[in-house]
């Protein structure tokens, strides 16, 4: 069994486990980075070269696309779902995940409680869309973004419009979003794999600081989840069509809400605070799939003969 790992560095510390976890399960592991992929697409078919060369078939696609190679990251996974080649993440559902409008409106549509938030373009509506929203103090994230970058808090309506009316000149496509303030900089992250959490720790923003991500500095604790939680969790990432989900969940007076769905999460900060092995549930869960996907071809071919 061959395993296609998509990373831009085979060093970061998720994608050095998944190989770690492959060669421990006899999978060779495949790290390419997508930004070497050529696709060519003809009358006579497609195929996909990395530095030159053809590649050979593989079996199975861990995405790890960072969000700075989105687009071409999802055309290099949307080739081998051509191929019909099975990935832990289809490529329709990792481009809704990176698009925090269009995943809020997908998870409140399937009944999941999010923040309240608003999208606007003209800067003459930006005092209206707070009042919207409940009023300051709100936050201001890009509508991509990741690790916390990006996003940042603001006491007035003063302070917003000026920030927002800075990201609008810069191209910025930007979202004003509630602030749970009986949150105060504590969240939960959960890793969801093949629709059950496997994963999940309580992490505390820095002192001043109120993104809760460990790579903004946030220190976490080992989370014993309430079934209300769980359920919340793999319903999230039911409701993206997601195999692997970083979900983040804020705990405020109207019940759970969910903040944000990663679609390639990081896991060095939860595997480290949990001690519980995310690979290789991720890489358990590849191979699932692939056996899944050849009983299915050989059902598909016995059907055809008779």
């Amino acid at each position: 069994m061959k395993a296609a790992i998509l990373s831009q560095k085979r060093t970061l510390y998720s994608t050095r486990r998944l190989i770690e976890e492959c060669k421990a399960r006899s999978i060779e592991p495949v790290v390419l980075n997508p930004l070497r992929c050529d696709i060519l697409v003809s009358n006579n078919g497609h195929s996909l070269f990395y530095n030159k060369k053809r590649l050979n078939a593989v079996d199975v696609v861990i995405p790890r696309i960072g969000s700075s190679i989105t687009h071409y990251g999802l055309s290099v996974l949307r080739y081998f779902s051509e191929m019909g080649i099975p990935s832990v993440a289809e490529w329709s559902s990792i481009a809704v995940a990176r698009d925090k409008f269009h995943s809020l409106q997908v998870l409140s549509a399937g009944g999941v409680q999010v923040p309240a938030t608003i999208m606007i373009r003209n800067p003459a509506n930006i005092s209206k869309a707070i009042d919207r929203i409940g009023g300051v103090p709100v936050i201001v994230k890009l509508i991509r973004g990741t690790q916390g970058i990006g996003v940042i808090i603001l006491e007035s309506k003063q302070s917003a419009t000026s920030a927002v009316e800075a990201l609008w000149q810069m191209g910025r496509h930007i979202l004003i979003q509630e602030y749970i303030i009986e949150s105060r900089g504590v969240d939960i992250r959960t890793i969801v794999v093949d629709g059950k959490v496997v994963a999940s720790c309580r992490r505390f923003a820095r002192l001043g600081e109120f993104r809760s991500n460990i790579h903004q500095g946030a220190v976490g604790e080992l989370v014993e989840l309430h079934p209300e939680y769980r359920e919340i969790a793999e319903r999230a990432a039911h409701i993206l069509n997601l195999g692997v989900a970083g979900i983040d969940m804020v705990e405020s007076v109207k019940g759970i809400m969910i903040l944000e769905v990663n679609a390639s999460p990081g896991f060095e900060g939860i595997e480290k605070i949990t001690h519980i092995n995310v690979a290789g549930a991720i890489i358990d869960y590849a191979k699932r799939l692939v056996a899944h996907h050849h009983f299915q071809t050989e059902r598909n071919c016995a059907h055809t003969e008779r």
